[in-house]
């Protein structure tokens, strides 16, 4: 993926891992939790979470 692939004409902002392409819907506050943050806890509560078969 290009650079500037993550730059729309249309003013959406992305969030781009890998080929991966997350549309930014909501901003956070300045003083808030950071991006690294909240991923952390999300992919951390992922982990606790029983697997299914």
């Amino acid at each position: 993926m290009k650079k500037q692939d993550a730059i729309p004409k249309n003013d959406t902002q992305f969030f781009v891992v890998g080929k991966n392409k997350i549309i930014i819907a909501e901003h956070f506050q300045t003083d808030g939790e950071t991006i690294s943050f909240i991923l952390q806890k999300m992919i951390l509560n992922a982990a606790k979470m029983p697997q299914k078969q």
